[in-house]
Protein backbone atom coordinates (compact mmCIF):
# COMPACT_ATOMS: atom_id res chain seq x y z
CA UNK A 1 0.00 0.00 0.00
CA UNK A 2 2.86 2.64 0.88
CA UNK A 3 4.54 1.55 -2.46
CA UNK A 4 1.10 2.40 -4.51
CA UNK A 5 0.81 6.26 -2.57
CA UNK A 6 4.71 6.92 -3.41
CA UNK A 7 4.13 5.92 -6.82
CA UNK A 8 0.92 8.00 -6.96
CA UNK A 9 2.61 10.86 -5.07
CA UNK A 10 5.55 10.68 -7.70
CA UNK A 11 3.03 10.60 -11.05
CA UNK A 12 1.43 13.30 -9.59
CA UNK A 13 4.79 15.69 -8.78
CA UNK A 14 5.97 14.92 -12.50
CA UNK A 15 2.77 16.25 -14.10
CA UNK A 16 2.70 19.47 -11.88
CA UNK A 17 5.90 20.20 -12.67
CA UNK A 18 6.71 17.92 -15.87
CA UNK A 19 5.77 21.51 -18.22
CA UNK A 20 7.87 23.94 -15.84
CA UNK A 21 11.19 22.75 -15.16
CA UNK A 22 14.54 21.04 -16.87
CA UNK A 23 17.07 19.22 -15.45
CA UNK A 24 20.82 19.84 -15.70
CA UNK A 25 21.85 23.36 -16.10
CA UNK A 26 20.83 25.90 -19.09
CA UNK A 27 23.40 28.46 -18.55
CA UNK A 28 27.39 27.74 -18.94
CA UNK A 29 30.34 29.29 -16.74
CA UNK A 30 32.83 31.09 -18.55
CA UNK A 31 36.11 28.06 -18.66
CA UNK A 32 33.18 26.17 -20.63
CA UNK A 33 33.56 29.16 -23.69
CA UNK A 34 36.89 29.18 -25.94
CA UNK A 35 40.70 28.38 -25.18
CA UNK A 36 39.46 28.04 -21.87
CA UNK A 37 37.73 24.73 -22.43
CA UNK A 38 41.15 23.06 -23.44
CA UNK A 39 42.72 20.16 -21.47
CA UNK A 40 44.29 20.81 -18.34
CA UNK A 41 43.92 24.62 -18.44
CA UNK A 42 43.30 26.27 -15.23
CA UNK A 43 40.69 28.93 -14.57
CA UNK A 44 42.41 32.54 -15.60
CA UNK A 45 42.61 34.65 -12.45
CA UNK A 46 40.22 38.20 -12.80
CA UNK A 47 42.46 41.15 -14.11
CA UNK A 48 45.36 42.39 -11.04
CA UNK A 49 44.64 39.27 -9.01
CA UNK A 50 47.10 37.42 -11.29
CA UNK A 51 49.54 35.50 -8.88
CA UNK A 52 52.65 38.05 -8.91
CA UNK A 53 50.28 40.58 -7.66
CA UNK A 54 49.02 38.46 -4.84
CA UNK A 55 52.89 37.96 -3.83
CA UNK A 56 53.52 41.22 -3.90
CA UNK A 57 51.39 41.99 -1.69
CA UNK A 58 53.24 40.28 0.87
CA UNK A 59 56.39 42.73 0.68
CA UNK A 60 53.76 45.27 0.80
CA UNK A 61 52.62 44.29 3.91
CA UNK A 62 55.74 44.09 5.56
CA UNK A 63 58.13 47.00 4.38
CA UNK A 64 55.22 49.50 4.74
CA UNK A 65 54.15 50.69 8.06
CA UNK A 66 50.73 51.61 7.20
CA UNK A 67 50.38 47.97 5.88
CA UNK A 68 52.23 46.11 8.36
CA UNK A 69 50.27 48.57 11.32
CA UNK A 70 46.98 47.09 9.60
CA UNK A 71 48.52 43.59 9.71
CA UNK A 72 49.41 43.48 13.37
CA UNK A 73 46.14 45.20 14.56
CA UNK A 74 44.01 42.03 12.15
CA UNK A 75 46.00 39.29 13.98
CA UNK A 76 45.37 40.86 17.48
CA UNK A 77 41.84 41.83 17.46
CA UNK A 78 41.21 38.02 15.56
CA UNK A 79 42.90 35.80 17.71
CA UNK A 80 42.04 35.81 20.77
CA UNK A 81 41.50 32.60 21.33
CA UNK A 82 38.54 29.77 20.00
CA UNK A 83 36.73 27.08 21.42
CA UNK A 84 36.40 23.62 19.75
CA UNK A 85 33.48 21.54 20.74
CA UNK A 86 32.74 18.10 19.38
CA UNK A 87 28.66 16.27 19.05
CA UNK A 88 27.37 13.34 18.55
CA UNK A 89 24.61 11.98 16.06
CA UNK A 90 22.12 12.95 18.62
CA UNK A 91 23.47 16.46 19.46
CA UNK A 92 25.47 15.50 22.69
CA UNK A 93 28.63 16.66 23.55
CA UNK A 94 31.15 13.98 22.43
CA UNK A 95 33.26 14.45 25.34
CA UNK A 96 35.74 11.58 24.78
CA UNK A 97 36.43 13.07 21.20
CA UNK A 98 37.01 17.12 22.32
CA UNK A 99 39.12 15.79 24.44
CA UNK A 100 41.31 14.14 21.65
CA UNK A 101 41.25 17.24 20.04
CA UNK A 102 41.91 19.59 22.93
CA UNK A 103 44.07 17.83 24.60
CA UNK A 104 46.00 15.38 22.06
CA UNK A 105 45.82 16.98 18.59
CA UNK A 106 45.69 20.45 18.89
CA UNK A 107 49.08 21.38 20.70
CA UNK A 108 50.92 19.48 18.13
CA UNK A 109 49.66 20.90 15.18
CA UNK A 110 51.32 23.43 12.94
CA UNK A 111 54.88 21.78 14.23
CA UNK A 112 56.92 24.41 11.73
CA UNK A 113 54.95 27.32 13.28
CA UNK A 114 55.76 26.24 16.85
CA UNK A 115 53.11 24.30 17.53
CA UNK A 116 49.87 24.75 18.91
CA UNK A 117 46.20 25.66 16.90
CA UNK A 118 46.41 29.30 18.35
CA UNK A 119 49.30 29.40 15.87
CA UNK A 120 47.88 28.15 13.20
CA UNK A 121 45.27 30.53 13.66
CA UNK A 122 47.41 32.77 12.95
CA UNK A 123 48.90 31.73 9.50
CA UNK A 124 45.37 31.24 8.31
CA UNK A 125 44.17 35.05 9.17
CA UNK A 126 47.19 36.18 7.34
CA UNK A 127 47.03 34.39 4.58
CA UNK A 128 42.86 35.24 4.56
CA UNK A 129 44.17 38.80 4.75
CA UNK A 130 46.62 39.13 2.46
CA UNK A 131 45.21 36.38 -0.45
CA UNK A 132 41.42 36.56 0.58
CA UNK A 133 41.89 32.70 0.38
CA UNK A 134 42.80 30.26 2.82
CA UNK A 135 43.46 26.69 1.87
CA UNK A 136 44.23 23.70 4.18
CA UNK A 137 45.69 20.13 4.03
CA UNK A 138 45.40 17.20 6.08
CA UNK A 139 48.32 15.10 6.67
CA UNK A 140 47.58 11.74 7.45
CA UNK A 141 50.16 8.88 8.81
CA UNK A 142 50.83 5.47 6.95
CA UNK A 143 48.13 3.32 8.47
CA UNK A 144 45.59 6.36 7.94
CA UNK A 145 44.23 5.89 11.94
CA UNK A 146 46.28 9.19 12.98
CA UNK A 147 46.91 12.71 11.96
CA UNK A 148 50.26 13.73 11.34
CA UNK A 149 49.71 17.71 11.46
CA UNK A 150 47.76 20.42 9.38
CA UNK A 151 49.24 22.44 6.54
CA UNK A 152 48.86 25.65 5.64
CA UNK A 153 48.69 26.30 2.00
CA UNK A 154 49.39 29.60 0.45
CA UNK A 155 46.75 30.57 -2.15
CA UNK A 156 48.30 31.32 -5.20
CA UNK A 157 50.50 28.26 -5.32
CA UNK A 158 47.30 26.05 -6.22
CA UNK A 159 44.84 26.60 -9.25
CA UNK A 160 41.28 25.32 -10.14
CA UNK A 161 41.37 23.17 -13.08
CA UNK A 162 38.01 21.63 -15.24
CA UNK A 163 37.65 18.32 -14.92
CA UNK A 164 36.83 16.90 -18.48
CA UNK A 165 34.82 14.54 -17.74
CA UNK A 166 31.92 16.22 -15.25
CA UNK A 167 33.02 19.77 -15.92
CA UNK A 168 33.32 20.01 -12.05
CA UNK A 169 36.24 22.49 -10.75
CA UNK A 170 39.15 20.19 -9.16
CA UNK A 171 42.10 22.08 -6.59
CA UNK A 172 45.06 21.40 -8.23
CA UNK A 173 48.76 22.19 -8.14
CA UNK A 174 51.59 22.39 -10.65
CA UNK A 175 54.17 19.59 -10.82
CA UNK A 176 57.77 20.25 -11.66
CA UNK A 177 57.46 18.25 -15.18
CA UNK A 178 54.99 20.75 -16.19
CA UNK A 179 51.63 18.42 -15.17
CA UNK A 180 49.10 19.29 -12.66
CA UNK A 181 48.25 17.23 -9.76
CA UNK A 182 44.94 16.79 -8.65
CA UNK A 183 44.31 17.05 -5.07
CA UNK A 184 42.07 15.49 -2.70
CA UNK A 185 39.17 17.46 -1.91
CA UNK A 186 38.97 15.12 1.56
CA UNK A 187 41.92 16.59 2.93
CA UNK A 188 42.94 19.48 0.70
CA UNK A 189 40.59 22.46 1.61
CA UNK A 190 40.56 26.01 -0.25
CA UNK A 191 37.81 28.30 1.03
CA UNK A 192 37.91 32.09 -1.18
CA UNK A 193 36.86 35.39 0.37
CA UNK A 194 34.10 37.10 -1.37
CA UNK A 195 34.54 35.31 -4.47
CA UNK A 196 33.29 36.91 -7.95
CA UNK A 197 30.14 35.10 -9.87
CA UNK A 198 32.32 31.75 -11.85
CA UNK A 199 35.73 33.00 -9.92
CA UNK A 200 36.55 30.45 -7.52
CA UNK A 201 39.68 32.06 -6.17
CA UNK A 202 38.46 35.23 -3.88
CA UNK A 203 39.20 38.89 -3.39
CA UNK A 204 42.01 40.13 -1.26
CA UNK A 205 41.16 42.69 0.94
CA UNK A 206 44.60 44.06 0.69
CA UNK A 207 44.60 44.56 -3.62
CA UNK A 208 43.52 48.07 -3.48
CA UNK A 209 46.40 49.38 -0.93
CA UNK A 210 48.99 48.45 -3.82
CA UNK A 211 47.84 51.46 -6.06
CA UNK A 212 47.25 53.56 -3.22
CA UNK A 213 50.77 52.76 -1.53
CA UNK A 214 53.12 52.89 -4.84
CA UNK A 215 51.40 56.07 -5.02
CA UNK A 216 52.15 57.64 -1.90
CA UNK A 217 55.87 56.80 -2.09
CA UNK A 218 55.99 58.64 -5.52
CA UNK A 219 54.42 61.73 -3.89
CA UNK A 220 56.78 61.39 -0.85
CA UNK A 221 59.63 60.75 -3.33
CA UNK A 222 58.85 64.25 -4.89
CA UNK A 223 58.03 66.08 -2.31
CA UNK A 224 61.39 65.13 -0.57
CA UNK A 225 63.17 66.51 -3.66
CA UNK A 226 61.05 69.94 -3.74
CA UNK A 227 62.05 69.76 0.24
CA UNK A 228 65.77 69.58 -0.42
CA UNK A 229 65.90 72.33 -3.16
CA UNK A 230 63.30 74.44 -2.09
CA UNK A 231 62.62 74.17 1.22
CA UNK A 232 66.60 74.77 2.75
CA UNK A 233 67.83 78.19 3.09
CA UNK A 234 70.78 78.82 0.30
CA UNK A 235 73.75 81.21 -0.03
CA UNK A 236 74.03 83.77 -3.25
CA UNK A 237 77.39 84.35 -3.80
CA UNK A 238 77.08 87.52 -6.34
CA UNK A 239 80.95 88.17 -8.06
CA UNK A 240 81.54 91.56 -9.06
CA UNK A 241 81.93 92.66 -12.93
CA UNK A 242 84.24 94.95 -12.89
CA UNK A 243 86.50 92.98 -10.72
CA UNK A 244 86.55 90.43 -13.14
CA UNK A 245 86.96 93.26 -16.03
CA UNK A 246 89.77 94.95 -14.11
CA UNK A 247 91.90 91.59 -14.03
CA UNK A 248 92.05 90.08 -17.20
CA UNK A 249 95.55 91.09 -18.66
CA UNK A 250 96.14 93.32 -21.39
CA UNK A 251 97.69 90.26 -23.89
CA UNK A 252 93.89 89.09 -23.58
CA UNK A 253 91.90 92.40 -24.38
CA UNK A 254 91.63 92.11 -27.85
CA UNK A 255 91.81 87.57 -27.30
CA UNK A 256 87.90 86.72 -27.45
CA UNK A 257 88.40 83.13 -26.48
CA UNK A 258 91.06 83.97 -24.19
CA UNK A 259 89.39 86.70 -21.95
CA UNK A 260 86.18 83.89 -22.28
CA UNK A 261 88.97 81.10 -20.87
CA UNK A 262 89.76 83.75 -18.10
CA UNK A 263 86.25 84.42 -16.93
CA UNK A 264 85.36 80.80 -16.54
CA UNK A 265 88.69 79.94 -14.68
CA UNK A 266 88.05 83.13 -12.40
CA UNK A 267 84.16 82.09 -11.27
CA UNK A 268 85.07 78.28 -11.04
CA UNK A 269 88.35 79.35 -8.43
CA UNK A 270 85.82 81.43 -6.40
CA UNK A 271 83.28 78.69 -6.75
CA UNK A 272 85.62 75.94 -5.65
CA UNK A 273 86.52 77.74 -2.76
CA UNK A 274 82.78 78.33 -1.31
CA UNK A 275 81.95 74.80 -2.13
CA UNK A 276 85.10 73.65 0.12
CA UNK A 277 83.73 75.73 3.31
CA UNK A 278 82.57 73.72 6.11
CA UNK A 279 79.18 74.06 7.67
CA UNK A 280 81.11 75.45 10.76
CA UNK A 281 83.65 77.56 8.65
CA UNK A 282 83.17 81.39 8.41
CA UNK A 283 83.89 83.83 5.25
CA UNK A 284 86.62 85.33 4.50
CA UNK A 285 86.87 87.38 1.03
CA UNK A 286 87.50 90.53 -0.50
CA UNK A 287 84.49 92.94 -1.25
CA UNK A 288 84.75 91.99 -4.76
CA UNK A 289 82.57 88.90 -3.57
CA UNK A 290 78.54 89.29 -1.79
CA UNK A 291 77.38 86.41 0.36
CA UNK A 292 73.48 86.60 1.34
CA UNK A 293 71.55 84.13 2.56
CA UNK A 294 68.36 82.80 0.63
CA UNK A 295 65.42 81.42 2.21
CA UNK A 296 63.83 78.75 0.70
CA UNK A 297 60.60 79.02 -0.55
CA UNK A 298 61.38 83.14 -1.16
CA UNK A 299 60.15 83.37 2.65
CA UNK A 300 57.33 80.82 2.22
CA UNK A 301 56.49 77.14 2.76
CA UNK A 302 54.98 74.88 1.20
CA UNK A 303 51.75 73.12 2.42
CA UNK A 304 51.93 69.41 2.44
CA UNK A 305 49.56 69.39 5.28
CA UNK A 306 46.27 69.06 2.56
CA UNK A 307 47.95 66.58 0.44
CA UNK A 308 48.99 63.92 3.03
CA UNK A 309 45.83 64.15 4.51
CA UNK A 310 44.46 62.54 1.43
CA UNK A 311 47.11 60.00 0.60
CA UNK A 312 46.49 59.03 4.14
CA UNK A 313 42.99 58.48 3.49
CA UNK A 314 43.52 56.52 1.15
CA UNK A 315 45.47 54.02 2.48
CA UNK A 316 43.65 53.97 5.53
CA UNK A 317 40.57 52.90 3.52
CA UNK A 318 42.62 50.60 1.45
CA UNK A 319 43.49 48.61 3.66
CA UNK A 320 40.10 48.47 5.92
CA UNK A 321 41.42 50.14 9.12
CA UNK A 322 39.83 52.73 10.74
CA UNK A 323 41.92 56.28 10.87
CA UNK A 324 42.56 55.68 14.70
CA UNK A 325 44.08 52.11 14.50
CA UNK A 326 46.78 53.56 12.45
CA UNK A 327 47.97 56.39 13.96
CA UNK A 328 45.61 59.28 12.45
CA UNK A 329 43.75 60.46 15.15
CA UNK A 330 40.44 62.00 13.44
CA UNK A 331 37.21 63.24 15.76
CA UNK A 332 33.98 61.45 15.70
CA UNK A 333 30.48 61.53 17.40
CA UNK A 334 30.14 58.41 20.18
CA UNK A 335 27.68 57.13 17.97
CA UNK A 336 29.59 56.67 14.55
CA UNK A 337 32.85 55.74 16.60
CA UNK A 338 30.82 52.76 17.58
CA UNK A 339 28.98 52.14 13.99
CA UNK A 340 32.50 52.24 12.56
CA UNK A 341 33.37 49.84 15.31
CA UNK A 342 31.50 47.49 14.42
CA UNK A 343 31.84 47.37 10.83
CA UNK A 344 35.47 46.75 11.63
CA UNK A 345 34.75 43.73 13.82
CA UNK A 346 32.32 42.67 11.37
CA UNK A 347 35.38 42.50 8.65
CA UNK A 348 37.62 40.60 11.00
CA UNK A 349 34.89 37.61 11.58
CA UNK A 350 34.62 37.42 8.09
CA UNK A 351 37.93 35.99 7.89
CA UNK A 352 37.64 34.36 11.16
CA UNK A 353 34.28 32.54 9.45
CA UNK A 354 37.01 31.48 6.41
CA UNK A 355 39.79 30.01 9.23
CA UNK A 356 36.64 28.02 11.25
CA UNK A 357 35.62 26.23 8.12
CA UNK A 358 38.79 25.04 7.13
CA UNK A 359 39.59 24.03 11.09
CA UNK A 360 36.07 22.21 11.26
CA UNK A 361 36.61 20.35 7.96
CA UNK A 362 39.81 19.49 8.65
CA UNK A 363 39.09 18.33 12.34
CA UNK A 364 35.97 16.49 11.19
CA UNK A 365 39.23 14.48 9.20
CA UNK A 366 40.81 13.84 11.82
CA UNK A 367 37.47 12.24 13.98
CA UNK A 368 36.53 10.00 10.93
CA UNK A 369 39.86 8.59 10.53
CA UNK A 370 39.38 7.47 14.43
CA UNK A 371 36.22 5.95 13.30
CA UNK A 372 34.11 8.83 15.07
CA UNK A 373 30.94 10.11 13.38
CA UNK A 374 30.77 13.36 15.36
CA UNK A 375 30.85 16.74 14.03
CA UNK A 376 33.33 19.93 15.43
CA UNK A 377 32.20 23.21 15.98
CA UNK A 378 35.20 25.91 15.84
CA UNK A 379 34.20 29.19 17.95
CA UNK A 380 36.45 32.22 17.95
CA UNK A 381 36.24 34.30 21.22
CA UNK A 382 33.88 37.62 20.51
CA UNK A 383 35.83 40.78 19.68
CA UNK A 384 33.68 42.89 21.49
CA UNK A 385 31.93 45.71 19.28
CA UNK A 386 29.63 47.08 22.11
CA UNK A 387 30.30 49.28 25.41
CA UNK A 388 29.84 47.14 28.42
CA UNK A 389 27.56 50.03 29.94
CA UNK A 390 25.13 50.37 26.91
CA UNK A 391 24.71 46.99 26.28
CA UNK A 392 23.53 46.92 30.74
CA UNK A 393 21.60 49.83 29.69
CA UNK A 394 19.76 47.68 27.05
CA UNK A 395 19.05 44.61 28.33
CA UNK A 396 17.53 46.75 31.34
CA UNK A 397 14.97 48.21 28.93
CA UNK A 398 14.73 44.51 27.86
CA UNK A 399 14.34 43.54 30.88
CA UNK A 400 11.35 46.10 32.07
CA UNK A 401 9.36 45.28 28.83
CA UNK A 402 9.24 41.69 29.17
CA UNK A 403 7.98 42.23 32.83
CA UNK A 404 5.16 45.08 31.44
CA UNK A 405 4.31 42.44 29.19
CA UNK A 406 3.43 39.99 31.86
CA UNK A 407 2.09 42.28 33.98
CA UNK A 408 0.05 43.34 31.56
CA UNK A 409 -1.38 39.38 30.99
CA UNK A 410 0.02 39.48 27.67
CA UNK A 411 2.34 36.71 28.11
CA UNK A 412 2.71 34.25 30.76
CA UNK A 413 5.95 34.02 33.20
CA UNK A 414 7.53 31.60 31.86
CA UNK A 415 7.29 32.54 28.15
CA UNK A 416 9.01 35.63 29.63
CA UNK A 417 12.23 33.87 31.37
CA UNK A 418 12.79 31.90 28.04
CA UNK A 419 13.47 34.97 26.56
CA UNK A 420 15.72 36.78 28.57
CA UNK A 421 17.61 33.60 30.25
CA UNK A 422 16.71 30.45 27.61
CA UNK A 423 14.45 28.42 30.40
CA UNK A 424 11.23 28.74 32.40
CA UNK A 425 10.74 30.84 35.50
CA UNK A 426 12.30 28.74 39.16
CA UNK A 427 9.53 30.79 40.97
CA UNK A 428 6.49 33.10 40.79
CA UNK A 429 7.21 36.93 39.88
CA UNK A 430 8.30 38.79 42.53
CA UNK A 431 7.62 42.95 43.16
CA UNK A 432 9.97 45.12 41.55
CA UNK A 433 11.94 47.20 44.22
CA UNK A 434 13.84 49.99 43.25
CA UNK A 435 16.17 50.25 46.27
CA UNK A 436 17.39 53.98 44.90
CA UNK A 437 13.77 54.77 44.84
CA UNK A 438 12.74 53.14 48.32
CA UNK A 439 15.76 55.41 49.85
CA UNK A 440 15.23 58.30 48.67
CA UNK A 441 12.12 58.06 50.02
CA UNK A 442 12.56 57.31 53.30
CA UNK A 443 15.70 59.86 53.61
CA UNK A 444 12.53 62.15 52.35
CA UNK A 445 10.04 61.07 55.06
CA UNK A 446 12.61 61.33 57.38
CA UNK A 447 13.59 64.54 56.68
CA UNK A 448 10.15 65.69 56.74
CA UNK A 449 9.50 64.04 59.92
CA UNK A 450 12.73 65.60 61.46
CA UNK A 451 11.37 69.35 59.82
CA UNK A 452 8.08 68.34 61.41
CA UNK A 453 9.07 68.19 64.90
CA UNK A 454 11.50 71.07 64.70
CA UNK A 455 8.38 72.96 63.48
CA UNK A 456 6.56 71.54 66.39
CA UNK A 457 8.91 71.95 69.46
CA UNK A 458 9.46 75.85 67.80
CA UNK A 459 5.57 76.34 67.96
CA UNK A 460 4.20 74.09 70.85
CA UNK A 461 7.01 73.29 73.13
CA UNK A 462 4.60 72.93 76.03
CA UNK A 463 2.56 70.22 74.07
CA UNK A 464 5.86 68.08 72.58
CA UNK A 465 7.02 67.82 76.16
CA UNK A 466 3.79 66.77 77.95
CA UNK A 467 3.73 64.08 74.94
CA UNK A 468 7.45 62.96 75.90
CA UNK A 469 6.32 63.12 79.57
CA UNK A 470 3.28 60.24 79.10
CA UNK A 471 5.57 58.16 76.76
CA UNK A 472 7.95 57.85 79.66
Amino acid sequence: MTRVIENVRKSTLKKIVGGKFETGRQTRPKWEYGFLKQIDQPIKRELHREKKILDSLKLLRDINPDASMAVWNFLRLGNQGHEVQVFDLNGENDEEMQRYINEELAPRLGKIYGGGTDQLVNVLNLAGFTYGAEALEVELDSSLTEVVDFHPIQPSKVDFVPNNETGELELCQKQSDGKWLRLNSEQVFYVPLDPDIDDPYGRSPMLPALEAVIFQAEVLNDLRIIAHKMGYPRFDVSVSTEAIISNIPDRLQYDKEGTEQFINDYMDTVESAFAEIDIDDDFYHDDTIKVEQVSGMGGKSIDFKSLLDILDRQVTVALKQLPIMLGQNQSTTETHGSIQWEIQVAGIRSIQNMTKRLLEKAYTVALRVKGSQSSVSVTFNEVRSKDRQAEANAEATEINNWIAKVNQGWIDNDEAANEIVGHDAISEPKQQVNYSNLFNKQQSETDEEEDDESRQIRRFPSEIFLENKLKK
